[in-house]
């Protein structure tokens, strides 16, 4: 049993471990909007920080991560661990991403964000109104959810749509 939970737990890592690094490698900026993808994960696995991640940085990323998540240093994971884990990783995202936002919104830096410095977050407007016409597949002005549901497999993730051609 205790070997069982150790190579799960083993399994867990590793996936976590090569998922940061496929997305460290393969993230984009996006052009400074929404998240950085891969470039957060690449910070966290640049030990060293000199702009490059080694085999050794990868693999003691992992260690620390393991070692991070095992609160009470028994050598194993349990569910609330990793439940743990995870969302102290999603409220470091989180808080990357609020600063990040609040850096390009709050024009004037007061630490607040304004209607009016509100109104520059999101697509342009040229952005949103070819988004709108996509989805209002009949031209009426209005999106439906039978638009919606049509459009959910046409999505190739980050925003990109399949043409017609990709399905």
């Amino acid at each position: 049993m205790k070997k069982s939970i150790m190579m799960i737990s083993g399994a867990v890592v590793m996936a976590v471990g090569l998922a940061g690094a496929a997305q460290a490698f393969g993230g984009k900026d996006h052009g400074g909007r929404g998240h950085k993808g891969g470039l957060f994960m690449f910070e966290q696995m640049d030990l060293n920080n000199d702009g490059q991640i080694t085999k050794e940085e990868m693999a003691q990323a992992k260690e620390k991560r393991f070692t991070d998540a095992d609160a009470d240093g028994d050598g194993f994971l349990t569910r609330e661990e990793l439940t743990a884990q995870a969302e102290k990783r999603n409220a470091d995202r989180m808080t990357q991403r609020i600063d990040r936002m609040m850096s390009h919104v709050d024009a004037n830096e007061d630490g607040k964000i304004s209607k009016d410095e509100a109104a520059n977050m999101g697509p342009s407007q040229e952005r949103a109104d070819k988004m709108f016409a996509k989805l209002d597949t009949n031209s009426d002005g209005a999106i439906s959810k039978d638009e919606i549901q049509a459009m959910k497999g046409k999505r190739k993730g980050f925003g990109r749509w399949k043409k017609d051609s990709d399905q």
